[in-house]
């Protein structure tokens, strides 16, 4: 689960957003909203007054941020709210505060405010279902920090499925539309799960997609070879009928391809790679959504059951560049893609 967090008016009032000479700060907030949060806000809030306070390089930098979707999560909610600034001027102060928790788990608030409510008890009154923090103090955010966590843990032998997709991708895959797999062995589990009547990784991935309203453009890198290699999971697919790995995966990927698991992807593409590709460019496995993307040891495997069997170690990052970079070096290998969608 990411943060849903939203910007007080008076946030960009904050002394240390106001030092021209501390622009780490501006740094610091924008990494954990990259990383780990969703920006809330009101669809008619207006950015030139939000930000009229901090500097002009400052500006510039955060009204790009504010208005680059792409690279930051945002939800935008046509419901309103009243500002700090709002509720103190009202008696008695800060009535109502505990509605924020309604929209958002963290609330970015200036100095001022925040020493006021802490005098008030009403910070401690809100601990453990909602927070009231300064910019200075994301770092010691219960919150984010709590999702900071469960991003980079390891799973281990008995952890849940639902548990773990819940805390590392609902909402990574929630606020994204392209999603990138690369993991060598992917096809071949997909195919030893047919043929085993067993739910696939891909089966779970499309029914998890199917909950959320987005469009996604999927593509997924692997290796056919690894099915095709295997004279004893090769029998057997011949035996059901198919004639290589090829077809065997394709036959199975379409049939899950079907209402109302098909409906919410606008594109699939799948491209098989050579074995070295794997071995000298593609040898970690990755999950990709939007900028953010995972590097886990085991691959997919972890979505194959509902308990996990094997540790699995989950390494967090950020940007676009890695992932992408390994899409274009598969026109170094010999490949074959296929349009599913």
């Amino acid at each position: 689960m990411l943060v849903h967090f939203s910007f007080d008016g008076a946030c960009f009032s904050s002394k240390l957003l106001c030092d021209k000479y501390n622009p780490s700060i501006h740094e610091q907030l924008n990494q954990y909203w990259k990383k780990y949060g969703v920006f809330v806000f009101p669809e008619n809030l207006d950015f030139k007054e939000y930000l009229k306070t901090i500097d002009q390089n400052h500006r510039k930098i955060w009204t790009a941020v504010l208005t680059s979707p792409n690279f930051f999560k945002v939800k935008k909610l046509t419901e309103n709210w009243k500002n700090l600034n709002e509720l103190a001027n009202h008696e008695p102060m800060y009535n109502g505060i505990e509605e924020y928790s309604k929209f958002f788990k963290v609330l970015f608030s200036d100095e001022d405010h925040f020493y006021m409510l802490t005098e008030l008890g009403t910070i401690s009154k809100l601990q453990g279902s909602f927070e009231i923090i300064t910019p200075g103090q994301i770092l010691v955010s219960p919150s984010f920090n709590e999702v900071k966590n469960n991003f980079e843990k390891k799973t281990v032998v008995g952890d849940e499925l639902e548990t773990i997709w819940k805390n590392k991708f609902s909402d990574l895959c929630k606020y994204c539309t392209d999603i990138t797999i690369i993991d060598r062995y992917l096809f071949k589990s997909i195919v030893e799960d047919k043929i085993k009547n067993s739910s696939s990784s891909f089966e779970y991935l499309l029914k998890k997609i199917s909950k959320y309203d987005g469009k996604y453009r999927i593509i997924i890198v692997s290796s056919i070879n690894e099915i095709n290699e295997d004279n004893i999971l090769l029998d057997k697919v011949k035996a059901l009928g198919a004639k290589d790995g090829e077809e065997a995966l394709l036959n199975y990927i379409n049939k899950f391809l079907t209402s109302p698991l098909k409906k919410n992807i606008s594109s699939f593409k799948i491209i098989d790679v050579e074995n070295k590709f794997f071995r000298v460019s593609g040898h970690d496995r990755y999950f990709r959504f939007d900028n953010s993307y995972y590097r886990i040891s085991k691959g997919l495997n972890f979505m194959r059951v509902g308990e996990q069997i094997e540790d699995n170690n989950f390494d967090y990052f950020t940007g676009e560049k890695v992932v992408k970079d390994l899409i274009l070096s598969i026109g170094d290998y010999h490949n074959s893609e296929k349009i599913i969608v």
